[in-house]
C-alpha cells in the first residue's frame, strides 16, 4: 500500500519535467556526454554549484543521467536518446506549453460547468495564449519549428509499435496503370507518412498524391517530393475532395486533432468522393484506437491533453464505430500494431 501511495499518488511528476526543462536550457545532457565532474559542468555553464547539484540529483533520480559520486556524472542510455532533436524537442514544447496548459485546465473546467464546449475556439489552450493552437503555430514561427521537430518523434517509433497496412492484404486486386491515383494523404503536412509508405511497400503502384494547406505544401521541394514518389497538392479537408475515386484515402493522426463536429465534416468531405466507386475506394485512419476497458496510462494521458490544447480527443473502438457510422461509412477490418494502441481502421462507404 506504502508503494502505491508513494508511485501514484503522491509522485510529482511535473516537478521532474521542471528539473530536466532547466537542465535541457543548461544544456547538462550535452555536457554529460561521457564522465563528467561537477568543476566541469559549473566551468561550462556559470552556474551555481549547489543548484547544479540539486538539478543533477533530480535528473539523475530518473535516469536521465548516472550519478557515479558525490560531485561525478556520466551519460545513461537516456542521455544519448534526449541528445536527439525530436525528443529534445518534445520535452521542451510539453513544459513550455502544455504544462502551463494542464495547470489551467481544472480550473477552466469547472466554469464552464464540466460541460464539453466542442470547440478549437473555446478550449483552455486558447485562454491560457490567446489563441487557439493553429493559428498561435502560424504566428509564433520559433514555438512551430519546436512542434513540428517535435512531432518528428513519431517517425522513429519503433516497428512493433506501428500498424500494418492492407495494401498486401485481401483487399481487391490494385490497379496497375501508373497515372491512376492510388493514395491521397489528406492533411499529411511535409509528407513524412508518405515518403515512409512509399519506402515501406515499394511494390504499389500508381500515383501517391500529398494534401495539405498551402502554407505547407508551398514549403515543400516538389523536385525532392518527385523523387520520393508523391504530388504535393494544396487542399482544405474541411471542402471536397477534389479527386474522385482513388483507391485509398489515407488520414494520420488527423482526427484525434478535432472533436467528433469537425470530425464529421472531414469524413463527409471525404466519403463524397468515394462514393464514385463504393467497392474500391477504401478509407484508412491510421490512429489510436483504445480498448473500450482497459485502457493504458500513456493513452489516457494523451487523450487529457488532446483536450486540453485542441478540444481532440483519442477515441476507442466503440468511438470509432459510431463516429464512422455517423458519416455513412462501414469499418472493414481495425490492422493493429503489435505493441500498442495504434492501429489503420481500414473502412468503405456503407
Amino acid at each position: 500500500m506504502q508503494a502505491i501511495w508513494n508511485e501514484k499518488l503522491t509522485s510529482p511528476k511535473h516537478h521532474a519535467y521542471a528539473a530536466v526543462r532547466i537542465a535541457i536550457d543548461l544544456k547538462l545532457f550535452e555536457i554529460i556526454s561521457k564522465p563528467t565532474s561537477l568543476d566541469e559542468i559549473v566551468r561550462k555553464t556559470d552556474a551555481d554549484p549547489l543548484i547544479l547539484q540539486r538539478i543533477l540529483r533530480a535528473v539523475s533520480s530518473i535516469g536521465y543521467v548516472k550519478q557515479t559520486a558525490a560531485t561525478q556524472w556520466e551519460p545513461s542510455p537516456l542521455t544519448l536518446v534526449l541528445n536527439a532533436p525530436s525528443i529534445h524537442d518534445w520535452l521542451i514544447a510539453h513544459f513550455d506549453e502544455r504544462m502551463v496548459i494542464a495547470g489551467r485546465f481544472p480550473e477552466w473546467l469547472k466554469k464552464r460547468g464540466y460541460k464539453n464546449t466542442g470547440s478549437i475556439d473555446d478550449c483552455v489552450f486558447k485562454e491560457v495564449t490567446g489563441e487557439q493552437c493553429w493559428g498561435f503555430y502560424d504566428n509564433h514561427p520559433e514555438a512551430s519549428a519546436i512542434f513540428d521537430s517535435a512531432m518528428s518523434i513519431q517517425e522513429s517509433f519503433p516497428k512493433e509499435t506501428l500498424p500494418p497496412y492492407p495494401f498486401l492484404g485481401d483487399v481487391g486486386e490494385l490497379h496497375t496503370d501508373s497515372d491512376a491515383v492510388t493514395l491521397i494523404d489528406i492533411g499529411g503536412g511535409f509528407g513524412q507518412a508518405i515518403k515512409k509508405l512509399r519506402a515501406d511497400y515499394p511494390s504499389v503502384k500508381g500515383r501517391f498524391i500529398l494534401q495539405d494547406l498551402p502554407k505547407t505544401i508551398n514549403q515543400i521541394d516538389v523536385t525532392q517530393a518527385k523523387r520520393d514518389g508523391f504530388e504535393p497538392t494544396a487542399h482544405d479537408f474541411f471542402k471536397s475532395q477534389p479527386i474522385k475515386g482513388a483507391k485509398y484515402y489515407h488520414l494520420r493522426r488527423v482526427l484525434h486533432d478535432w472533436n467528433d463536429g469537425p470530425s464529421i465534416k472531414i469524413l463527409e468531405a471525404t466519403r463524397d468522393a468515394m462514393k464514385y466507386t463504393p467497392n474500391y475506394s477504401r478509407l484508412l485512419i491510421h490512429e489510436a484506437c483504445l480498448p473500450d476497458v482497459g485502457c493504458g496510462f500513456v493513452e489516457a494521458m494523451i487523450d487529457i491533453m488532446m483536450m486540453q490544447v485542441c478540444d481532440g480527443m483519442e477515441r476507442t473502438e466503440s468511438q470509432w464505430h459510431e463516429l464512422l457510422g455517423k458519416t455513412g461509412f462501414k469499418i472493414v477490418k481495425i490492422w493493429r500494431a503489435d505493441v500498442g494502441p495504434t492501429a489503420v481502421i481500414e473502412a468503405v462507404v456503407a
